[in-house]
C-alpha cells in the first residue's frame, strides 16, 4: 500500500451574537468657565461640576457592559483631563476634573460600571486645578472619550 497525503481547504465564518451596545451622549460639546479660586483642588470632590448626560441602547444588557473612560491626565492621580491649549493665551495649572454623581474625583483612563437607572447616567465634569502648580489664567481645551466595552 502506498500513503497519499491529502489537503483539505477549511473557509468559516465567525459572527458575533452580542447585541450591539451603544452610547449617546446628550451634549457632545461642554463649555466650563469660572474663577480661578473657585475650582476644586486635585483630590477634591467637584464643588459646581456640569453634567454630561448621555444614554445607553435598550438592547443593551448593562450587567455585561461598562464605559471605559479615556483621555489625556496631567495629574499624579490621574483625575484630571490635561489642557491641550499650548497657546500663548491658555491657562496654566488648570485641566478639567472627572467626576462621579457622588462628585468624587474619578481616574481617566478606567472602567467603570454603567448605573442601572437612567437618572443616575451621566459623568460630571468641572475646571480643577491642579497641585503644586502655578496658576495662570485662560482658554483650556480637553477631550474625554468615552468607549462602551464588553466585561
Amino acid at each position: 500500500a502506498e500513503d497519499h497525503s491529502a489537503t483539505v481547504n477549511i473557509h468559516a465564518s465567525l459572527t458575533n451574537n452580542i447585541v450591539k451596545c451603544q452610547f449617546d451622549p446628550v451634549d457632545t460639546t461642554v463649555n466650563l468657565k469660572g474663577k480661578i479660586g473657585d475650582f476644586p483642588i486635585e483630590g477634591e470632590n467637584a464643588k459646581a461640576p456640569t453634567k454630561i448626560a448621555y444614554h445607553i441602547s435598550d438592547s443593551c444588557d448593562i450587567n455585561t457592559f461598562a464605559l471605559q473612560l479615556r483621555g489625556i491626565h496631567g495629574s499624579t492621580g490621574g483625575t484630571i483631563l490635561v489642557n491641550s491649549d499650548e497657546s500663548e493665551v491658555g491657562a496654566r495649572g488648570i485641566g478639567v476634573g472627572v467626576y462621579d454623581s457622588n462628585l468624587s474625583p474619578m481616574q481617566v483612563n478606567s472602567v467603570i460600571a454603567i448605573p442601572p437607572t437612567i437618572s443616575a447616567r451621566y459623568i460630571n465634569v468641572e475646571l480643577a486645578r491642579f497641585k503644586n502648580q502655578l496658576l495662570k489664567p485662560g482658554y483650556i481645551s480637553s477631550a474625554l472619550t468615552i468607549d462602551i466595552v464588553h466585561l
